[in-house]
């Protein structure tokens, strides 16, 4: 299994990426606050150190996680507020149409 070098986690700065984006999720100003029991253990824990570590766009990484994280909110029928804005996880307005409408078909509960 390949790993990442003490030096590539402090180069990409992992680990506060990481944890800001648990933090994020776990504060009450988030629009993800009133979804916090919903799969977020299972879909958090489906990215690893090791995969923002590997790649070259972390930022793109986490939006997956948190794009993953929505829709199980939304399947929930757990209303979210926007969580992209221009400068976070940036999305194209035909995509967002696109993926509200597929969240419809999304099973309830995400597999282990």
């Amino acid at each position: 299994m390949p790993t990442c070098s003490s030096e590539q986690l402090l180069e990409k700065n992992v680990a506060s990426q990481w944890i800001a984006m648990h933090e994020y999720i776990w504060s009450p100003q988030n629009p993800f606050y009133l979804c916090l029991e919903v799969n977020y253990t299972k879909i958090s824990a489906a990215v690893s150190l090791f995969d923002l570590c590997s790649t070259d766009d972390t930022q793109k990484v986490l939006c997956l996680v948190l794009e993953a994280y929505a829709a199980a909110c939304q399947n929930a029928q757990i209303q979210i507020g926007e969580w992209r804005n221009g400068t976070f996880c940036l999305f194209p307005p035909i995509l967002l149409i696109l993926i509200r409408s597929i969240i419809c078909f999304l099973p309830t509960e995400w597999p282990l």
